[in-house]
């Protein structure tokens, strides 16, 4: 970058950005929803229906499409959801520049005389796609890429929780806001959920699914509303690709682990101070190669749901040296599973 690219980009990041406010750049932007750092309405980017598939972060007025669009910068948005580059980075500068009522550097970069500058500047119009959106979606590094936009979404699921029909189902499972917030869980409120065809009437609430290294690898959405009140077939969702664990961060270092079929287990035996606690969602997902830590297997299954496939897993443990126990029905009263038992006050893990 030459001293004049560098002129260029010291006066956007001293000059024009602190001036831009959310209501100024993303002022076509009907938010449905206003609370918290990051705000959420319909795309303009590509026009999309979702009413809060977009979100932009009021602080740094960076903006994410859970839709289509991917996520980029200010200067992106106003760029059509491109990052600018060369020219185009200088004419957005310049066009933010007169948004906020700010006159130009004197000295402008030789390699762009002759350009439109002595033009008059066109409003702010950055509410159509300049490229097609497969464009935008590539990325320099496509599992980077997607760990980072886990990581975007979730914060945009956690800032909805508070106060949600998601709160509220979580209470009645007797799971605290707070205990939630410390372990990532967040709500997507109906329409949010970005398997649509999987979108719930009252929302999901989202677990992280997480490696031994804390990172975030996929996502699960938990229907709201009790057994009786959601379908079988809508109540658990993940979206595609690899899995990991709820809590699969404990793997690194513990030494014995609490094996769960359903999150809202492991969080209940977390909520109880058994911190090595994880959800696999199902038998098939335990991977051998994160447990090499783990010399005890405990597995908090559901009353009537030691079968034969949780048994050879517990076989293949014990051929593997490992100490294995299951909590037997009476760990949870007359209750079937951890939850229930934990919600009704009859939990009771002796080991």
């Amino acid at each position: 970058m030459n001293t004049l690219d560098n002129n260029i980009v010291d006066f956007y990041n001293q000059q024009v950005f602190p001036k831009l406010t959310i209501a100024l750049v993303y002022d076509k932007v009907n938010f449905a929803i206003r609370r918290g750092r990051h705000w959420r309405g319909r795309c303009p980017i590509h026009n999309g229906d979702n009413p809060t598939a977009f979100s932009v972060n009021i602080d740094t007025l960076a903006w994410t499409c859970f839709s289509h669009c991917g996520s980029g910068s200010v200067l992106a948005f106003v760029n059509g959801g491109i990052e600018p580059k060369g020219k185009e980075f200088v004419d957005v500068v310049y066009q933010l520049a007169e948004l906020v009522n700010l006159d130009r550097p004197d000295k402008k970069p030789r390699s762009y005389k002759g350009s439109n500058s002595t033009k008059k500047r066109q409003t702010l119009q950055p509410y159509s796609c300049q490229k097609p959106l497969s464009s935008i979606a590539q990325k320099p590094s496509v599992k980077q890429t997607h760990k980072m936009d886990l990581v975007k979404i979730l914060d945009v699921y956690q800032e909805a929780l508070p106060s949600s029909l998601g709160e509220e189902y979580l209470l009645r499972r007797k799971i605290s806001l707070e205990l939630a917030q410390k372990y990532g869980i967040g709500y997507a409120a109906p329409g949010t959920w970005l398997h649509k065809t999987r979108d719930w009437k009252w929302g999901r609430l989202v677990f992280p699914h997480t490696n031994p290294e804390g990172e975030i690898v996929n996502l699960y959405g938990r229907a709201v509303g009790s057994v009786e009140k959601v379908p079988k077939e809508m109540r658990h969702d993940h979206l595609p690709g690899a899995k990991g664990y709820f809590n699969g961060q404990i793997m690194k270092e513990a030494d014995h682990v609490f094996i769960c079929e359903g999150p809202f287990d492991a969080v209940s035996l977390v909520a109880a101070s058994y911190l090595n606690a994880v959800a696999i969602f199902g038998v098939n997902g335990w991977r051998w190669d994160w447990s090499r830590n783990i010399s005890k297997l405990i597995f908090a299954l559901d009353a009537d749901e030691a079968g034969n496939k949780w048994k050879e897993l517990a076989r293949e443990a014990c051929l593997r040296g490992k100490q294995v126990c299951f909590l037997p029905p009476e760990s949870y009263g007359s209750k079937k599973d951890v939850n229930e038992a934990w919600v009704a006050g009859t939990l009771n893990v002796e080991l």
